[in-house]
């Protein structure tokens, strides 16, 4: 039998138990969701500070926020001997980069730029009215 394939993600704000409230939340819990349906499948999210580290839900692992992406991150991934990192939030972190594994970084959401009138407050854009 094959070794499980190892993923390891950036969830970073992203709790379970808290309400989604961006477009990066929604992808990692779908992701984190859907991949527990592919059998060979091993996939970690690394998140920070919205919950308590003493109880991490399944399949998401708690740092410290402090210098989360710049220390926490790498050294998790590296330790739990991950094969692909995916970078949800745009991102790779510098120390990440130099792992010697696959890295995939999404790029999303770019509607600011060309509409950057549409995006002055939040709370008014668009796609939160009712």
């Amino acid at each position: 039998m094959k070794s499980p394939v190892r993923i390891a993600v950036d969830a970073g704000d992203y709790h379970p138990s808290q309400p989604v409230k961006s477009g990066i939340q929604r992808l990692v819990a779908e992701f984190l969701r859907r991949s527990r349906a592919i059998p060979r499948l091993r996939v970690a999210g690394y998140s920070f500070g919205r919950g308590s580290a003493s109880f991490p839900p399944a399949g998401l692992k708690v740092l410290p926020k402090y210098l989360f992406s710049e220390v926490f991150l790498p050294l998790a991934v590296l330790r739990d001997n991950n094969r692909f990192f995916l970078g949800f939030s745009g991102h790779i972190p510098f120390f990440l980069r130099r792992l010697p594994i696959k890295k995939i970084v999404f790029v999303h959401d770019l509607g600011f730029y060309k509409y950057p009138r549409l995006y002055q407050n939040a709370a008014n854009a668009p796609c939160n009215k009712p």
